[in-house]
């Protein structure tokens, strides 16, 4: 399990919020806090940001738009390292119109997994962030934290042996379920080094949805649907018009092997027996007489 230690948290904060974990984010540049200006903001940006404030996992974050201003570059790749926010500036004086925020869950976090919606479980308790003990956790539990973290209905829960100098603290949460917060939920008091299973708790959740690849499927279905509609309607309407224009073809039959003089008689014993309104020179395929045999 590595572990990746972020830098004291003095030249960024998020300012505007209920508490130090939300708001919008601000730097200290050349000792001024100053607005920012980034081009990919991602989720992991932000889960980067929330790290470094020692806040636990990013839940939202958003960009607005504001008027012109003044602001620093910086690099989003860097933000999500463990490097100095220092080295992560492009530019100091950079014109921008948008500004972001960041809500960072205070109290649960999860670290080193796959996604930002799956790892290992930390709570905060007493201003440090712990591992929790797997012996006591349930799925409504699991329930919670991935609500609380705004990543969906949970996947997975496992446990999972902690290594030396990690130990988590044993509480039994009892939480049913509909809590916002784990939190919110009824649990015991705290039993340090008491995880008589040696596992923490890991877990999984389905994931933050995706709204601009729904905005993007949205009408992508709907063309392929009308263009389903639109071949059917095209093949009926080719069946129906091929059906009003069939008209009986007929084949040269000479069954009796009659010799003919020329083609005329050859065509009059082939149409014999019909009405002349039956016979649509448009559509009756005419044959030649065949060759003489001696």
């Amino acid at each position: 399990m590595s572990f990746c230690i972020f830098p004291d948290s003095d030249d960024v904060r998020l300012v505007g919020g209920a508490s130090h974990c939300e708001g919008e984010l601000q730097v200290k540049h050349l000792n001024r806090w100053r607005e920012v200006y980034i081009e990919d903001f991602l989720l992991l940006t932000a889960a980067g940001v929330c790290q470094r404030l020692h806040c636990g996992s990013a839940i939202s974050h958003e960009r607005k738009d504001r008027s012109s201003h003044s602001a620093v570059k910086l690099d989003a790749d860097c933000l999500q390292s463990s490097s100095s926010l220092s080295l992560c500036v492009r530019d100091e004086d950079f014109s921008s119109d948008r500004y972001y925020s960041i809500i960072c869950s205070d109290s649960v976090r999860l670290l080193h997994g796959s996604s930002q919606c799956s790892g290992s479980l930390e709570v905060k308790m007493n201003q440090s962030w712990t591992l929790v003990c797997a012996e006591d956790f349930d799925l409504k539990d699991v329930e919670v934290v991935c609500r609380e973290l705004g990543c969906g209905d949970p996947s997975l829960l496992q446990g999972t042996f902690y290594g030396e100098g990690f130990a988590p603290v044993r509480q039994m949460f009892q939480c049913e379920g509909h809590e916002s917060a784990l939190m919110d939920c009824p649990r015991s008091s705290v039993i340090q080094n008491n995880c008589t299973s040696f596992k923490a708790v890991v877990l999984s959740c389905l994931g933050k949805p995706n709204y601009l690849m729904l905005l993007w499927l949205v009408p992508a279905v709907t063309v392929i649907i009308v263009a389903v509609i639109v071949l059917i309607v095209c093949k009926r309407k080719k069946s129906s018009s091929n059906a009003q224009g069939t008209t009986r073809r007929f084949e040269p039959c000479n069954p009796e092997n009659v010799e003919y003089d020329n083609a005329s008689m050859f065509e009059d014993h082939i149409y014999q027996g019909l009405s002349p309104g039956t016979m649509d020179p448009e559509y009756v395929e005419l044959h030649q007489a065949p060759p003489r045999t001696t």
